[in-house]
């Protein structure tokens, strides 16, 4: 539950570079990465300031991070910059306010079990009918027990929770500008609008899908 937690506490967004992220697609990051020891692990804690018993596997350590700026980042150690003490003092001012969240959460199990059904489902949806059911659920409690709703569970849960997000503005049968308010982008009924991520054409704003956040070169 303190992944669902964390994933809400951060906006749904990826600590590092703020792109919207699916839950399904979160990855958990280590600010100070926990591959270091030794001195390297001292060196990184004295720079950042932190006692040398600072857990590294504790939620202020902890960021939710999209694939991209995981892997960049690696194990390198985190440099002396603004940017990694902001986080890591955001990491730590939140960390309360998310084991809160985690613990009512644990007191549904329906939330538990349809968290279950989404990140079994994260890649490949290998079973849609109960990732749909398990969306509506999460859609139903978490407003619930948070006051908010999670609206980037998983792309496919996007497009069956909110089908009537975009509103079009103008265009051809072919391709249409459309816009939610906050944002816009184009859709197309050519097959070279087809998203390899949630099957859906577009909106596509540049070179990414605005239904699921996927970043894919145009053909």
């Amino acid at each position: 539950m303190e992944r669902l937690a964390l994933f809400l506490a951060w906006s749904e967004q990826c600590a590092w570079c703020r792109r919207p992220i699916f839950f399904s697609e979160m990855e958990v990051e280590h600010v100070i990465p926990k591959s270091l020891q030794g001195q390297d692990l001292r060196d990184a804690l004295t720079l950042h300031a932190l006692g040398e018993n600072y857990d590294l596997n504790a939620l202020e350590n902890l960021v939710p991070s999209c694939g991209p700026c995981n892997s960049g980042k690696g194990k390198r150690l985190a440099p002396a910059t603004p940017a990694i003490s902001l986080i890591l003092t955001t990491a730590q001012e939140r960390a309360p306010s998310i084991r809160a969240a985690a613990a009512r959460f644990a007191t549904r199990q329906a939330i538990e079990k349809a968290v279950e059904v989404v990140l079994a489902n994260a890649d490949p949806v290998l079973d849609q009918a109960a990732l749909i059911a398990a969306g509506k659920q999460l859609d139903t409690e978490l407003p619930e027990v948070t006051g908010t709703s999670a609206r980037r569970l998983h792309p496919l849960l996007d497009l069956v929770l909110d089908p009537d997000r975009w509103a079009p503005v103008s265009g051809t049968k072919h391709a249409i500008s459309v816009a939610d308010g906050q944002t816009g982008g184009i859709i197309g009924s050519d097959p070279s609008f087809l998203c390899s991520r949630c099957g859906s054409h577009g909106p596509w704003n540049g070179i990414t899908c605005l239904s699921c956040g996927n970043r894919e070169a145009p053909d």
